[in-house]
């Protein structure tokens, strides 16, 4: 999503455009048949601009906080190796089946998976932070701009 920031005589006009693909469900998966443009316009009355743009920057500090938090918990994280998903599915399913003792032989790769899986986790949580901090980092610095 893209935004534009323009002040007008009374308000702060932001102007959103948002691009994606058509695609249509198909048996082997899905189809792109197109993309679309959706265009909102949102006009800010010039006396609420102060607010959105400190609203803009406590979401933009809380998402930050976020994504060092996240980073954080991978730490301890880095160095464990990836398991195939199909592996750590059958693995969970034969470790809840298996004989008392055969469990206990198997708590640690039991607890492997469950670091592989957290990190699994984290990592797209963090990806996802990101890209989300990087737009509203860019949409404060325009409004940044334009106010200052």
């Amino acid at each position: 999503m893209e935004k534009k920031f323009n002040i007008k005589d009374d308000y702060l006009e932001v102007i959103a455009i948002h691009n994606d693909t058509l695609k249509l469900p198909t048996e082997s998966g899905q189809l792109q048949i197109g993309t679309y443009e959706q265009t909102t316009i949102q006009k800010i009355d010039k006396d609420k601009i102060e607010s959105l743009y400190e609203f803009i920057k406590v979401e933009k500090d809380k998402a930050q906080k976020q994504i060092d938090s996240i980073e954080e918990q991978l730490k301890p994280l880095k160095d464990v190796q990836e398991i195939d998903s199909n592996v750590v599915t059958e693995c969970r399913k034969v470790i809840g089946k298996g004989t008392k003792i055969f469990k206990q032989k198997m708590l640690v790769l039991s607890q492997h998976i469950e670091r592989v899986v957290k990190k699994q986790q984290l990592t797209q949580q963090l990806e996802y932070m990101k890209e989300q901090i990087k737009q509203v980092n860019k949409e404060f610095e325009d409004l940044d701009k334009l106010l200052n």
